[in-house]
């Protein structure tokens, strides 16, 4: 529904310059990049964001208590060559680093996560035994990233307004113990009516490379744009396989078992 939504408004934004588009009782999408990525293949600006609130696992700042979700953010900027692509959660970390730190058995970086408390901890089983995501930011900067989680459930509740069982922030539930669904929102921008298409593309390719150009700190090979790492991770992955741990596998054929879907090993 989402990529409908997005496709929807590209082609209107090519027609009237700037369309939006909510989708109402969505739940899980997958990563949000994609949408972005959608509309700057079109050669649109594209925003997307997913925003949950009263059910999730990222606590206000301040708080320490679940009740925001990671409510992600996406911008796709056209450029002439590789777009630009923003996609992250409002989260330090996103929920599935947690779970795959937890599979590793392995620690999470200071600053992600507090425990059933609200204690600072790197435990990834804390989150799971009540804790809670911290917001972007985490300890000593969190309230930016809580005043970007707050925004998008705001923002996605405009899908909401209106719905049965409906907070007009974001959130719904399909009775008790029912699945979350969440309010999206995207927006598409055709730079053609803002000066030109051409010259805005080219002088994002630019931009992109001055930054591409920057001097690195010390202990770092070079400096990226966002997009470049799962651009770079992409095709590593396409030529070399997908590693996966032990424990992921054992989950992975358990449920298979479970849905009777065979997987080679």
């Amino acid at each position: 529904a989402t990529a409908l939504a997005m496709s929807w408004a590209a082609g209107r934004a090519l027609e009237l310059g700037i369309a939006a588009a909510a989708v109402r009782r969505a739940n899980h999408l997958g990563r949000l990049g994609e949408y972005a990525e959608l509309a700057a293949a079109r050669g649109v600006v594209g925003i997307a964001t997913v925003g949950v609130v009263g059910r999730g696992g990222v606590t206000p700042f301040g708080g320490r208590g679940r009740f925001l979700g990671t409510n992600p953010w996406a911008i796709g900027v056209p450029a002439a060559g590789e777009p630009m692509i923003y996609d992250a959660a409002t989260s330090a970390v996103a929920e599935g680093k947690l779970r795959l730190a937890r599979a590793k058995g392995v620690a999470v970086p200071a600053g992600a996560i507090v425990d059933s408390e609200g204690r600072p901890s790197t435990d990834p089983n804390d989150y799971y035994a009540g804790g809670a995501l911290l917001p972007l930011g985490g300890l000593l900067a969190g309230h930016k990233g809580y005043g970007l989680a707050l925004a998008s459930a705001l923002v996605g509740g405009l899908a909401m307004v209106g719905d049965d069982g409906a907070t007009t922030a974001g959130t719904a539930r399909a009775g008790d113990g029912g699945p979350w669904l969440a309010g999206a929102f995207v927006v598409a921008i055709d730079p053609e009516w803002f000066g030109g298409a051409e010259s805005y593309r080219m002088a994002v390719a630019d931009v992109l490379g001055a930054l591409r150009r920057q001097p690195a700190a010390d202990g770092v090979d070079e400096v990226l744009v966002p997009g470049d790492p799962e651009r770079r991770s992409r095709e590593r992955r396409l030529e070399e396989g997908i590693p996966i741990s032990d424990s992921v596998w054992s989950d992975l054929l358990e449920v298979g078992d479970r849905y009777g879907v065979g997987l080679a090993g």
